[in-house]
């Protein structure tokens, strides 16, 4: 666990077992891990600016970290945590009425993550990458949100299709993605 932070203090050790190659089992038929409504003193649901909220990546992206990594396992994490915590803490950030700090944390977020694996932006489905660009270049917060609120209908070419046709079929992508969560329900 990272030490002193409110949110996202589990990253790195959740990658670091992921990584690890130790056997991983899905206990199937157990019950599954829930946050309920009711439960409104949640750290990782509370607001907070998006520089707090990003702060577990000083550990994630620390060279000691980086360097037990092969550079699949950089690429596979890039894509996670874009997909996830940067989409995720972006959405919460525009939602709450996102300040200019908050998108300049994340594209400053966004941008460290590109320099670990700079592959990744042609992974990430079409979409995607134009919310990463934006974030990176000149973020339009409406036109964040409007990309926010279409991001998993993926009856859309553009959120289905990679930025770059070549990796189409690379494990990361979103047909490969979509494909592995098909199978598992």
């Amino acid at each position: 666990m990272t030490p002193g932070l409110r949110t996202g203090e589990d990253v790195i050790q959740g990658i670091t077992l992921w990584y690890s190659g130790a056997r991983i089992s899905f206990a199937k038929g157990t019950p599954a891990y829930v946050i309920h409504s009711e439960n409104d003193d949640r750290t990782s649901t509370s607001a907070k600016p998006a520089a707090e909220s990003l702060l577990f990546l000083d550990a994630v992206l620390a060279p000691e970290f980086l360097s037990a990594l092969t550079a699949a396992q950089r690429e596979s994490f890039a894509v996670k945590v874009l997909r996830t915590h940067v989409m995720d803490v972006l959405n919460a950030s525009l939602h709450s009425g996102a300040l200019p700090a908050d998108l300049s944390a994340l594209g400053d977020a966004a941008r460290r993550v590109l320099a670990l694996a700079p592959n990744v932006a042609g992974i990430l489905s079409r979409r995607e990458a134009r919310i990463i660009g934006g974030l990176t270049g000149t973020a339009v917060p409406e036109r964040l949100l409007a990309d926010l609120a279409v991001l998993t209908d993926y009856r859309r070419p553009t959120n289905v299709l990679p930025a770059s046709y070549r990796q189409l079929l690379h494990r990361e992508a979103m047909p490969r993605f979509l494909a592995a969560v098909a199978f598992t329900r």
